[in-house]
C-alpha cells in the first residue's frame, strides 16, 4: 500500500492520535483500494473507532477522529458527534471548548432549525456555559433551545433538560416567575415519566436508552419531591450497564439538582405533605 498524501484533510486532524489508532486507519485505507467506494470504506472508519474513543471517554480522540470524518463528508449527524466530543474534551479549558462547541453547532442554524438532535446539543452547550460563566444570555438560549426540542420530539432528554433548566432560572428570578417555572418543571417532569416507562418496557430498547431511561425517572421523581422513588430508580438505573462518564453525568445532576431544590418556593404555598 502506498502511504496516502500527508496532506490529506484526514491526517490533517489525526496528527495528535496515538500510533495504534493511526495503524488503524492505515489499515482502513488499505482495504479501500478494492472497495466500491473508498470514501465510504474510510468513512465507516472513522466513525467506527470515534464511536469506540467515546465510550471509552477519549474524547480528544473522539474529537480528532470526527473531525477527519467531517473533512470527508459534511453530514448533521457527524457535525453533532464532534460538538459533542469537542464540549466533553474540555481542551484547552471547559469553557473554550464550549465556545468551539458552540460555534460548531451554529453552522447547523440552531437559531431556526426544527432538528431535535440539534437543539438539544444547542441547548446542552449553551447550558453548561450558564454553568461555567452564569451569563443569562447562555441560560436563555438554552432553555429556548430545549424548549423547541421537546415540543418538537416529545422526548425525555429534552424535557429532562427543561425541567432542570427552569428550575436554575428561578434561582435568579423575582418571587412570581420562580413559582412559575418550579410548576412548569414539574409539569414537564411528569410528561417524561411515562415516556421513559415506554423506552423500558420496549424489548428492543438498548442498555443506552434503557440507561437513560432509568436516570432520567430518578431525576423526575427527585424533581417533584420523589426522594424514594429517585433513590429507587437511581439504584435500577445503576444496574444497568453504562460508561462511567454517563455515571457521572448523572450524578453531577441530581447533585445539582438537589441544590436548586432547595428550598421551594412552592413549599409556601403547598399544605404540608404535598
Amino acid at each position: 500500500m502506498t502511504k496516502p498524501d500527508p496532506d490529506s484533510p484526514v491526517y490533517t486532524f489525526l496528527s495528535d492520535l496515538q500510533p495504534p489508532i493511526l495503524k488503524a486507519l492505515e489499515r482502513a485505507i488499505a482495504v479501500e483500494e478494492s472497495a466500491p467506494n473508498p470514501g465510504d470504506q474510510t468513512l465507516s472508519s472513522l466513525t467506527e473507532m470515534a464511536g469506540t474513543a467515546m465510550a471509552a471517554g477519549e474524547f480528544e480522540t473522539a474529537k480528532a477522529l470526527y473531525s477527519a470524518a467531517r473533512a470527508i463528508r459534511r453530514d448533521d449527524h457527524l457535525v453533532h458527534r464532534l460538538a459533542l466530543a469537542t464540549y466533553k474534551s474540555g481542551v484547552p479549558d471547559p469553557v473554550s471548548a464550549l465556545r468551539a462547541a458552540r460555534d460548531i453547532v451554529r453552522d447547523l442554524n440552531p437559531g431556526v432549525s426544527n432538528d431535535p438532535e440539534t437543539l438539544g446539543l444547542w441547548g446542552a452547550v449553551h447550558k453548561r456555559l450558564w454553568q461555567a460563566t452564569s451569563e443569562r444570555a447562555s441560560l436563555d438560549t438554552a432553555i429556548r433551545a430545549y424548549e423547541r426540542g421537546f415540543d418538537i420530539r416529545t422526548d425525555h432528554y429534552n424535557g429532562i433538560n427543561l425541567a432542570f433548566l427552569l428550575n436554575e432560572r428561578a434561582k435568579v428570578s423575582d418571587p412570581a416567575e420562580q413559582i412559575a417555572d418550579f410548576v412548569n418543571a414539574e409539569r414537564v417532569r411528569r410528561r417524561v415519566m411515562p415516556l421513559c416507562h415506554a423506552i423500558l418496557e420496549d424489548p428492543a430498547s438498548g442498555d443506552g436508552q434503557r440507561y437513560w431511561a432509568a436516570a432520567t425517572l430518578a431525576e423526575a421523581h427527585l424533581g417533584i419531591g420523589d426522594v424514594v422513588g429517585g433513590e429507587e430508580w437511581l439504584a435500577k438505573a445503576n444496574a444497568i450497564p453504562a460508561t462511567d462518564w454517563m455515571r457521572k453525568s448523572t450524578t453531577d445532576q441530581l447533585a445539582q439538582l438537589k441544590d436548586l431544590l432547595e428550598p421551594s418556593p412552592l413549599a409556601m404555598i403547598r399544605p404540608p405533605g404535598q
